[in-house]
């Protein structure tokens, strides 16, 4: 991540498949800093998806399951 521009830097960091990656780098690869990784913001991403997603079938499981 440290070659790629700083414009470019900055908006790769709101997605929180880079901080997966950077944190499976970091296991991987002894001397691979990753100072960008925050797992927090990736589990934080996935779990207000999910809570989306429960709140949604809940609000459309009737009309999910006449089709």
């Amino acid at each position: 991540m440290s070659r790629i521009p700083e414009p470019y830097r900055g908006w790769l960091e709101w997605n929180p498949l880079v901080h997966v990656v950077g944190e499976a780098r970091r296991a991987v690869y002894y001397s691979y800093v990753g100072a960008y990784v925050d797992p927090v913001y990736a589990y934080g991403v996935a779990l207000v998806c999910a809570v989306a997603g429960l709140l949604l079938l809940r609000s459309y499981y009737r009309d999910l399951m006449e089709r």
